[in-house]
């Protein structure tokens, strides 16, 4: 695959209720990397109800399937508290669920977590649950 520097569709994964493929603008950069130009659906101030995999700034691996590219991996970021949002992510996705390894790569983000009470996630239920578990170092 050639070099574009066209804006594309790729597919980025949602969770807000149920987990969906959801079409962004990105701008390809070689083989099967796109950066995330743009997500109109986006709202981190206000809506607690949308975790996002990926987030505009993000350079991720995408899969092509039926002629569509689907975003899997993260390769770096730019946006700032990128692992914050990675930590919302997998919470979410794994209901409630991280091992070991997460709380040790998330460590600074738990503390954030935790002590943030003004943070939009804490209206959703998983979080919510998560942070009453682990807060006092369970």
């Amino acid at each position: 695959m050639k070099t574009d520097s066209k804006l594309v569709e790729i597919f980025v994964k949602l969770i807000d209720g149920t987990q969906v493929w959801v079409p962004l603008k990105a701008k390809h950069i070689k083989d099967f990397e796109f950066i995330i130009i743009e997500n109109t659906y986006l709202d981190l101030n206000m809506d607690f109800t949308s975790v996002w995999e990926f987030f505009p700034q993000d350079r991720v691996k995408c899969f092509l399937k039926n002629g569509s590219f689907f975003a899997y991996e993260l390769i770096d970021s730019e946006m700032p508290n990128r692992k914050y949002y990675s930590l919302i992510y997998e919470i979410v996705s794994n209901h409630g669920q991280i091992g070991k390894l997460s709380f040790k790569i998330f460590s600074n983000e738990i503390t954030e977590l935790i002590n943030n009470k003004r943070n939009i996630y804490l209206k959703n239920i998983i979080i919510r649950n998560w942070i009453e578990k682990h807060k006092n170092g369970k």
